[in-house]
């Protein structure tokens, strides 16, 4: 499962090419991660959540970032610090704005969290945006023979290197 990433994508996916990479952010430990999902559309305050379990690699959270975009003007900035990112996209496409905020946080190695707000400004089909919150937990190392990018016993799935 790429909770984490798979919610950063898919608010960046919708922004300019050429947008600034993210610092690199402490390290995460390879193992078992416990990862739960929660999403809230706004205005209607619908909550749905998820989670699982994964096989990561160590420093999973530093993989590449690539964003693609349609036509629009895109404006970026980004704030950083020892275990806390804050990376914001502010787009105009065909005469909708649309704000991405993404603040990623290292607790420890350990833990991590990431928070993903999308607001679009005239609503898009009722919505106003939607917040997008992912928690990861270090769990155990991976049960003996399995490697991050192969599937464990019970059914789940290893986490490849960079996805």
């Amino acid at each position: 499962m790429k909770t984490s990433l798979l919610m950063a994508v898919f608010g960046l996916s919708i922004c300019g090419v050429g947008a600034p990479k993210m610092p690199r952010m402490p390290s995460l430990k390879e193992g078992v991660w416990l990862i739960r999902s929660q999403t809230i559309q706004h205005p209607s305050e619908e909550k749905a959540e998820g989670g699982g379990t994964v096989c990561q690699k160590a420093d999973w959270n530093n993989g590449p970032m690539k964003v693609k975009a349609p036509r629009g003007k895109c404006k970026y900035a980004i704030e950083s610090g020892a275990a806390k990112q804050k990376y914001q996209i502010l787009c105009t496409a065909s005469e909708v704005v649309i704000k991405i905020t993404e603040t990623r946080e290292v607790i420890d190695e350990n833990s991590e969290r990431t928070v993903v707000d999308i607001s679009y400004d005239p609503p898009a089909n009722g919505s106003t945006g939607k917040t997008l919150i992912s928690e990861g937990t270090f769990v155990s190392a991976c049960p003996a023979g399995v490697k991050p990018g192969s599937e464990m016993p019970d059914g789940t799935f290893a986490e490849k290197a960079g996805k």
